[in-house]
């Protein structure tokens, strides 16, 4: 039960700093999009992933985990299948683990959209910049 207190507190005050913070630029030292569907996807980590992973991509520690330079982006089809199908349990993202949740997205979002956010995110924070396609958020989304 206790869990389950500490989970909502932290939730509820990650989605209150998210909405103070809606506005604050990246950290510097972070890189912009550099394509046009990161820059579509940025409006949507504003609007939904943002409040746990915060606008620098850092996640909270012990927490949320981060998107900044995450060793977890490695796997392209394993970052697809977590925002398509969001995760409850412990995770371990940059040799930290987390155990908290992130609610699935694949009803609220289409593929493009799901495309989008994740090209944000590998064209910012440090990542590589890989690109996703629609497609690939398809043929993954099929395979559930």
């Amino acid at each position: 039960m206790k869990k389950i207190v500490v989970l909502a507190l932290t939730l509820s005050l990650a989605f209150m700093y998210s909405c103070v913070n809606e506005s604050t630029p990246p950290a510097s030292g972070t890189s912009e999009p550099k394509n046009e569907s990161a820059d579509k996807g940025k409006a949507i980590y504003v609007k939904i992933c943002q409040a746990c992973h915060q606008a620098n991509g850092e996640g909270v520690p012990g927490a949320f985990p981060p998107l900044a330079k995450s060793d977890f982006l490695a796997s392209k089809e394993a970052a697809i299948l977590q925002v398509l199908n969001g995760k409850t349990g412990e995770i371990t993202v940059n040799g930290q683990k987390y155990n908290s949740i992130m609610p699935a997205q694949g009803t609220a979002l289409n593929d493009a959209d799901i495309a989008a956010v994740l090209n944000y995110v590998y064209a910012s924070f440090g990542n590589d910049d890989t690109r996703v396609t629609s497609d690939e958020v398809k043929e993954i989304r099929g395979k559930k």
